[in-house]
């Protein structure tokens, strides 16, 4: 099963990097928003912090609630993503958190619907890991042992 809400899912990323988004000029349609709020269910890994601050702005800019399902670690998370898939009861309508270690195997999986950030041309080419934008790299950081 692939994800709903295509273009929320561009949104939501954009906030969880705190990207400001630039004004849509007037020459592109503006997305129509919802006219009751929706609920955007994002599974993550359990160490996935934000301030309340930032969801509530998202939340009243886009007309949605988010419910973050905690799933573990990276791995245990994506785990449950795939089984759920296979099952056809894939709760998430976002998976925030895979890392480059499971990314192969989320890929292969086709958990993912293709969508191509409007910023993912200013994000340096050695952190974009998927040619089909089934994944929006939204930040990099070093592991020191």
């Amino acid at each position: 099963m692939r994800f709903r809400f295509p273009l929320l899912i561009g949104a939501i990323l954009a906030l969880l990097a705190a990207c400001v988004s630039a004004p849509t000029p007037a020459s592109q349609p503006a997305i129509a928003l919802p006219k009751e709020p929706q609920t955007l269910n994002v599974l993550t890994h359990d160490s996935f912090a934000v301030s309340e601050e930032l969801i509530k702005k998202f939340e009243a800019d886009n007309q949605v609630k988010i419910n973050f399902i905690k799933g573990g670690d990276t791995g245990s998370a994506l785990n449950r993503l795939i089984l759920e898939s296979i099952s056809g009861s894939v709760k998430a309508d976002v998976f925030y958190g895979v890392d480059n270690t499971f990314l192969s195997r989320a890929l292969s999986q086709n958990l993912f619907e293709p969508y191509k950030a409007p910023a993912l041309a200013e994000i340096p080419g050695e952190f974009q890991l998927d040619a089909t934008n089934q994944v929006v790299p939204v930040d990099y950081g070093d592991v020191c042992i």
